[in-house]
């Protein structure tokens, strides 16, 4: 009897840690998953807490270059514009091209932002220093954009002051030319002189020479037309105009030149006569006839 008991005893014992073995082997197998399980998600945030820092620091960075670039050209505008824009006509150009070039980073910027942004609300994690620097770099673009608005209404007055510049200044080369062909015109009829010759017959019947005074025919003077007929002439330039070739056996000048300034080469025949100081020769008569025999 007592043997059966001892036996019963040891079965129960025996069974009792075999459950105990059983329950305690099952809590911790469910540990073990439930590490696992947590292991995993902390990988997986991790994982994506590394890409959002990647991505955070190449849109930080892409901002900053191109922070860097609108500063560079806020400064190339601003000196562009104190200089002297009648002086070059590319200053405008230049300044609307990096007015928009800005403009369309900062629109970039914008962008970059508005999608690390929506990233960040999708996140249950959301860090507090990140979203107030964002919330910081997209007050700084509307403080950009709102200069750049300003850089385009400062473009446009000065492309009206530049046009209205311009338009003056075509008037004013317009008016210059004209003054230009006026005195050039001016120039060439103060330079323009005129010489006829021929004998005393061909002169008065081509209206060019009359005689007057004297008495009985003798002692005439021959003195010009007062409607002398100018197509007779040959007009010539002055100061290039130096001599004329006569082959006469005798020249009468009918026109008033002081006689230093010219001189008569040959005689019987005459060949020609030599204007040797053309403002002093010209400077009783615009016109040259001689008579010759």
């Amino acid at each position: 009897m007592k043997s059966i008991i001892l036996n019963t005893t040891f079965i129960f014992s025996t069974l009792s840690v075999l459950f105990f073995s059983a329950c305690t082997s099952s809590t911790q197998n469910g540990e073990i998953e439930k590490l696992k399980a947590e292991n995993l998600e902390l990988k997986r945030e991790r994982a994506e807490a590394h890409t959002n820092l990647h991505e955070l620091t190449s849109t930080i960075n892409f901002i900053q270059a191109n922070l860097d670039t609108i500063k560079l050209q806020e400064q190339i505008i601003s000196t562009v514009a104190r200089t002297d824009i009648e002086n070059q006509p590319d200053a405008k150009d230049q300044i609307k091209n990096d007015i928009s070039s800005i403009y369309n980073k900062l629109i970039a910027n914008r962008r970059k932002l508005t999608k690390l942004n929506n990233q960040l609300k999708h996140n249950s994690n959301q860090n507090t220093d990140l979203k107030q620097l964002i919330e910081r770099m997209n007050k700084q673009m509307d403080d950009k954009i709102i200069e750049i608005e300003h850089l385009r209404s400062q473009l446009e007055r000065m492309q009206g002051k530049i046009f209205s510049l311009e338009g003056l200044v075509d008037t004013l080369n317009s008016l210059r030319k004209q003054q230009e062909a006026i005195i050039a015109y001016q120039q060439e009829e103060m330079n323009t002189v005129y010489y006829a010759y021929g004998t005393q017959k061909e002169l008065r019947e081509a209206n060019v020479i009359t005689k007057e005074g004297g008495l009985l025919g003798i002692g005439k003077a021959r003195k010009l037309k007062d409607d002398l007929n100018k197509d007779y002439f040959t007009a010539v330039n002055k100061f290039e105009f130096k001599t004329i070739t006569l082959k006469a056996k005798k020249i009468r000048i009918v026109t008033p030149h002081p006689a230093d300034s010219y001189k008569i080469h040959g005689e019987k025949p005459i060949d020609s006569l030599e204007i040797i100081d053309p403002i002093k020769f010209w400077s009783n008569s615009q016109f040259l006839v001689i008579e010759i025999k």
